[in-house]
């Protein structure tokens, strides 16, 4: 939807300030457009509104709890995507230095090769909301390097063996942090969520208040409320974009420890 990719692009504040104008906009638009009708609202029709206006409130609710609570597990899950990556090409480089030095000395360069491509390349794709292919030259180094090893000890052999279930690993957490990008609320869902908040609020104007101004402001701060909510689902259900993102530091930290020969990541 060209609108939510329009908020996405703005950080998490100006996101969050764009749907509270969302919702104020709204507001006036369905009290505007309902104004003519208000001469023949009549007050004792307030109670069957109101069972109307709860009826809908609660599913609309349910719906935007389930959206929220989903795109908070969305941003968990993908930030534990990054750390397990970062964790698992450590762990390979850890499992061939532990087997045999010459092993470790044929991935280690195509290990800091993957590992810079991810943060020099990837990450700011990743931040600016593009698809990246699964497909990696640098990872296909590392596993040519592992084919390309011949193993004369049985002690080399099992680290070249437990290598490659590291790198079998590695794929797999790439394959999840660029999957993982794709899983956001499908567009139906966001079509759902903002019919709903109009439903709400031309149902809030259908009802008769003897002070207009203070409908008005009742119905704003109910539009307003709704509309922060739906900005913070947009923001964490994606999850390596904006401000308020997955972050990348623990691939730099991964490479420092990688060049350095170091087992303490």
């Amino acid at each position: 939807m060209l609108l939510l990719d329009a908020f996405n692009a703005l950080s998490s504040a100006k996101q969050i300030a764009a749907w509270s104008v969302l919702g104020l906009l709204i507001t006036i638009c369905g009290g505007l457009l309902l104004r003519p009708l208000r001469p023949w609202l009549e007050h004792d029709k307030n109670d069957e509104l109101g069972i109307i206006i709860a009826v809908v409130g609660v599913f609309y609710g349910l719906i935007i709890a389930a959206l929220l609570m989903r795109a908070i597990a969305h941003f968990d899950i993908a930030t534990e995507a990054v750390e397990q990556e970062s964790r698992l090409s450590v762990a390979l480089y850890r499992v061939a230095e532990n087997g045999d030095t010459n092993l470790a000395a044929r991935i280690k360069q195509p290990l800091l090769n993957y590992l810079n491509t991810i943060v020099v390349k990837e990450a700011p794709l990743q931040m600016s909301g593009q698809t990246l292919p699964v497909g990696t030259p640098e990872l296909a180094q590392v596993s040519a390097a592992l084919r390309g090893f011949q193993p004369a000890t049985p002690r080399q052999v099992a680290a070249q063996q437990q290598a490659s279930q590291q790198l079998e690993m590695l794929y797999a957490a790439r394959h999840a942090r660029l999957c993982h990008q794709e899983m956001t609320v499908p567009p139906e869902a966001w079509a759902i969520s903002l019919i709903g908040e109009i439903l709400i609020i031309l149902l809030a104007w259908l009802m008769h208040f003897s002070r207009p101004a203070l409908q008005f402001v009742m119905i704003a701060t109910l539009a307003v409320s709704i509309s922060i909510t739906l900005a913070v689902i947009l923001i964490y259900d994606t999850p390596y974009d904006g401000d308020i993102s997955a972050q990348f530091d623990a691939y730099s930290q991964a490479m420092t420890a990688i060049a350095n020969d170091s087992m303490q990541y």
